[in-house]
C-alpha cells in the first residue's frame, strides 16, 4: 500500500494556524472551567475529563488519544495524576508527529514540530512540578526526561527555543556522572 503525503506550502499551514486559533477561541468562550479550580491553560469540564480518564486510564497496545481536540484534555489528566498513563500517550503522540515529519519537506517539518510543542512543553512544566514535589520519584524523573528529550528535538526541528535546548544538553551532560549507567553514552551521544 502507497501512502500519498501532501506537499503542503505555507498556505495550506497558514489556513491551519487560522483554523486552530477559532477553535482555541471558540473553546475559550464555551463556558468550561479549569480543573479542580488550578490556574492553567487547559479549561476542560470535569464531566469531560472524568470520562476521558475512565476511557484511557488503562493502556491498550496500538489504543492512543491521538485527536488534537484531546491534547488538553490529556494535560488536564497528567495534572491530575502525573502517574497516570498520561506521559506516555503524549510520547505515543510525538512518535506518530516523528513518523509524519519524515514526509514532508523541511517547511513542513519545522510546523508540525512547532505545533507538537503546543501539548509538549506544558507536559515538561507539569512534570517538573510534580517531580519536584517527589523528587525521589524515578518514573516521574523518567516521564520528565523523556518529554524534555521530546521538547529538545521538537525545538531544534522547528527552529524555535534553541537556548533552552543548550541549557537543557548542558545540565544533563551535568549531571551524568554515572559512568556505569547504561544511559551514559547515551547522554554524551545526544
Amino acid at each position: 500500500m502507497k501512502v500519498k503525503h501532501h506537499k503542503a506550502g505555507w498556505g495550506f499551514w497558514i489556513n491551519c494556524i487560522l483554523a486552530s486559533s477559532f477553535v482555541i477561541i471558540l473553546g475559550c468562550s464555551t463556558g468550561t472551567h479549569p480543573v479542580e479550580g488550578k490556574e492553567n491553560k487547559n479549561s476542560v469540564s470535569t464531566a469531560q475529563l472524568d470520562a476521558f480518564m475512565k476511557t484511557w486510564s488503562k493502556y491498550e497496545a496500538f489504543k492512543v488519544p491521538m485527536d488534537p481536540k484531546d491534547e488538553s484534555l490529556l494535560q488536564a489528566a497528567l495534572e491530575k495524576e502525573p502517574k497516570g498513563p498520561w506521559a506516555t500517550y503524549i510520547s505515543m503522540k510525538f512518535a506518530q508527529t516523528k513518523f509524519e515529519a519524515r514526509g514532508l519537506d523541511a517547511a513542513g517539518r519545522a510546523a508540525l514540530y512547532g505545533a507538537s510543542l503546543r501539548y509538549l512543553i506544558p507536559a515538561r512544566d507539569t512534570l517538573a512540578r510534580a517531580a519536584e514535589a517527589k523528587p525521589h520519584d524515578k518514573e516521574l524523573q523518567h516521564n520528565l526526561n523523556k518529554i524534555k528529550e521530546h521538547v529538545s528535538l521538537a525545538s531544534l526541528e522547528s527552529g524555535l527555543d534553541l537556548a533552552e535546548v543548550k541549557s537543557d544538553a548542558e545540565a544533563a551532560l551535568a549531571n551524568n556522572t554515572d559512568t556505569q549507567s547504561w544511559d551514559y553514552g547515551n547522554k554524551i551521544y545526544r
